[in-house]
Order: structure tokens, then C-alpha cells, then sequence
């Protein structure tokens, strides 16, 4: 009787420990798979006469990140610009980056206007990833500011 019992604390101890084990494996690789990320950049904060006439979108790898990232660019105030971006997504390899050009066209009337000012945001998205960078533009007699 009393190695049966002992048995039985012996099977239980055996399967708690591959638990254990398992559960940590798992943490491991779900930890590993999780970590990869990008980053999305710019080359200049301000569009405008006498900074950059364009900007440079940079997307870069994060702990081995790979994959398409989709690039949006949306204006603030949304009358009177018209952001592009070419192109519009960007294979990103694993430890490397790719890059994207914005350009603007503005319907700015110099001689209402001192200056116009817009925010763009440029957005990439892979899956649930999604990360953001912000240009300013600023067109008129008064730009920069």
C-alpha cells in the first residue's frame, strides 16, 4: 500500500514538472515571436521652401521584423493639400529598412495667406503593428517658422 501512494506522487511530480516545461517553452518561443517590430521615420520634420522640398520615409526593422508594410499619409488640416507617397508599401527585410518618398501639392493663395500649415501623417501597418510619423508643411511668404 505505501508504494502505491508513492507511486502516485511520483507520476504527479513527473507531470507537473513537464508542465513546467512546456509552459516555459512556450513562453520562450511566444516571446520570441512577439519581439519583432518597425519603426517608421523621416529624413526631415518640415516640408517647406528652403528645408526639404520632399521627405524620405524610412520603415526599419526591429528585432528581425520582415514583411509588407502599408504606408497611409492623411493631412491636418485636409483642405488645400494633397499628400503622396511612392511608393505606397515597402518590403521590409529582416535587419534592414525601405524607404518611401512623400511629396505635397498645396493650393495655397500667397496672397490671402501669409503662410498655410498642415501636419502629415504618414501610418505603416503590418497586421497589428502600426506606427506613425509626423512632417510638418508649411507654404507661404512667412516659412519657414
Amino acid at each position: 500500500m505505501m508504494q502505491r501512494g508513492r507511486r502516485k506522487k511520483m507520476k504527479t511530480n513527473l507531470v507537473l514538472s513537464v508542465l513546467a516545461i512546456a509552459i516555459v517553452s512556450f513562453s520562450a518561443v511566444g516571446q520570441v515571436f512577439a519581439t519583432g517590430d518597425f519603426s517608421v521615420s523621416s529624413n526631415c520634420e518640415e516640408i517647406s521652401p528652403g528645408t526639404c522640398g520632399s521627405a524620405i520615409i524610412t520603415v526599419a526593422s526591429i528585432n528581425g521584423f520582415s514583411g509588407t508594410v502599408r504606408l497611409t499619409a492623411t493631412a491636418s488640416p485636409t483642405t488645400g493639400i494633397t499628400p503622396n507617397l511612392n511608393p505606397t508599401s515597402v518590403s521590409v527585410p529582416a535587419g534592414g529598412n525601405a524607404n518611401s518618398t512623400l511629396t505635397v501639392t498645396t493650393s495655397c493663395n500667397f496672397s490671402q495667406h501669409v503662410n498655410c500649415q498642415w501636419t502629415v501623417t504618414v501610418t505603416g501597418k503590418n497586421d497589428n503593428l502600426s506606427h506613425s510619423v509626423n512632417i510638418f508643411v508649411c507654404v507661404g511668404r512667412n516659412c519657414p517658422i
